[in-house]
């Protein structure tokens, strides 16, 4: 007679869906199952100019930024752990009166981030991978700091990003709560690092439960722009969903 598994047994390791492996100091860039790269750390831009896009698409479509099956990914990541922010705001604060003033703004602000989520910390991870591991240090240097160049050019501030804040961003994404975030390991792969010990993943026809308290769902949007720029952004996505 075979004996029946429970289907909640018969389930992979998450970490392996992660490439992430090893990131080294001296150069700031990460070595990944099968390529190399780097990410970088931004804050979106209010407005870009068709000039902007084209700074952008010259860099993309030149073979020795991005050769080929080269991957540019960028990420944007909304938080609502604005503590920090609201803190040092306070903290300039003097006089009786404006610090109770400031203790009523940062509390409405507060509550805005963690009860209604209207206010969000929100930044962007940008990173390149190349599709060999033994890739040219030095060119894997002098794109990243030609990316950065460009990004500088339309107004976009970059910075390098390392493995601990790299971990960091992960870890917010998939419920792990930063105030319990462990350090790094460096006799462990990064990908094994990035998801807590008790971590789980239930998928649902409709959703996926994650630690039993928390729901993601996956909106996609009814029509997408016919050209991906600002001005056709604003209008298609004002009425997407």
């Amino acid at each position: 007679m075979n004996a029946s598994i429970h289907k909640d047994f018969d389930r992979e390791r998450f970490s392996k869906h992660f490439v992430y492996e090893s990131y080294d100091d001296e150069t700031q860039l990460f070595f990944n199952r099968g390529s190399i790269g780097f990410v970088l750390l931004a804050w979106p831009l209010v407005g870009a100019s068709v000039s902007a896009q084209n700074e952008i698409a010259e860099f993309l479509k030149s073979d020795e930024n991005l050769p080929a099956e080269s991957s540019l990914q960028v990420l944007m990541i909304g938080s609502n752990n604005i503590e920090n922010f609201l803190s040092n705001w306070q903290s300039y604060r003097k006089g009786e009166i404006f610090i109770e003033l400031a203790n009523k703004r940062t509390e409405f602000l507060h509550d805005q981030a963690q009860k209604v989520g209207s206010i969000k910390d929100v930044v962007l991870l940008i990173s390149v991978t190349i599709p060999n591991l033994n890739a040219n240090i030095d060119d894997m240097i002098r794109r990243r700091d030609a990316l950065k160049d460009t990004f500088r050019s339309i107004g976009l501030s970059t910075e390098n990003v390392n493995a601990q804040q790299l971990l960091k961003f992960l870890r917010v994404i998939f419920g792990w709560p930063e105030e319990e975030h462990s350090n790094i390991n460096q006799y462990e792969i990064l990908s094994e690092q990035i998801l807590s010990g008790d971590f789980s993943l239930f998928e649902n026809d409709d959703c996926v439960n994650v630690n039993d308290d928390q729901i993601f769902i996956s909106l996609e949007a009814r029509k997408r722009p016919a050209e991906w720029k600002l001005s056709a952004n604003i209008r298609s996505w004002s009425s997407a969903f």
